[in-house]
């Protein structure tokens, strides 16, 4: 957080380690104990913004999460309470609960033929203006704060493994769920999200996976039953996996999302001010 206030960014640490833990223990005396333990922990930090409380949450748990929100709300007010949800699970955020910001994932680019995502240039633009533009109204609705949560990441089922360079080489057999989009793509992600109206861009994935694995190793199964367009050959992506490689070094991703960045940052405050009419 010292580094983070040196550089005028600010933290939303998460908090999903204590707060997972209420999906069995429900008492509400426990919820305050932990809630007391997190804000001693993060409140007086510089540069701290708020709390995330859990990552991708079921409709189904976003009434005990509101309750979560709340008892945090009451012990730190200056500070929100966030969490994370897939496009279907959003509504229910917004009707169960009085989260400040709606922080929805989205992750339009689908790696190549794959059947469970929209895989072409224009099906993945289509998905995400669709998502954003949903986003927004019902933030409207709700008087809400509209967030993002593009991806810049590669996800493969079963063996891949790293080259030298430290990008992605998916082999034989292997089944690639998410492709890494091109910088221009990264850019085009950022500038269709304000198009849309979104108050907030965040990112996923900072750091890439780890994967020690070398080639012509053991790897995780792929889960049985599954039909899925599996690699017919060793398949190089010349790909990073996030973006940062492990040693900190940045992408080209990271280099084009700074420069969108460094443009959106003196239209900052009236961007802030629009509101959908």
């Amino acid at each position: 957080c010292k580094a983070a206030e040196k550089n005028k960014v600010r933290i939303a640490p998460t908090c999903a380690e204590t707060f997972l833990a209420h999906r069995y223990d429900r008492r509400p005396d426990q919820i305050a104990r932990d809630t007391q333990a997190v804000v001693s922990k993060f409140s007086k930090l510089p540069a701290f913004f708020g709390y995330v409380l859990v990552d991708e949450v079921p409709a189904g748990e976003i009434q005990h999460i509101e309750h979560i929100r709340q008892s945090l709300e009451q012990a730190d007010p200056a500070h929100p309470a966030l969490v994370v949800t897939m496009p279907g699970d959003t509504h229910a955020a917004l009707k169960k609960s009085r989260l400040p910001i709606l922080t929805v994932d989205c992750y339009p680019f689908f790696a190549p033929g794959d059947p469970n995502g929209p895989h072409t240039t224009e099906s993945s633009q289509a998905y995400y203006r669709y998502v954003t533009g949903r986003l927004n109204r019902w933030a409207f609705e709700g008087n809400r704060a509209p967030w993002i949560m593009p991806g810049c990441f590669v996800d493969t089922w079963g063996p891949w493994y790293y080259d030298e360079k430290m990008h992605v080489v998916n082999e034989t057999g292997a089944y690639c769920h998410w492709r890494q989009p091109t910088p221009s793509e990264v850019r085009w992600q950022v500038w269709q999200a304000l198009v849309a109206g979104m108050k907030g861009i965040v990112f996923y994935v900072n750091l890439p996976t780890v994967n020690d694995r070398k080639p012509g190793e053991p790897a995780p199964p792929i889960p049985e039953g599954a039909s899925l367009p599996l690699l017919r050959e060793d398949t190089p992506t010349h790909q990073a996996n996030a973006l940062l490689y492990s040693d900190g070094r940045p992408t080209e991703q990271m280099l084009e999302l700074a420069r969108a960045y460094a443009e959106i940052e003196p239209w900052k405050t009236t961007l802030l001010r629009l509101r959908r009419s």
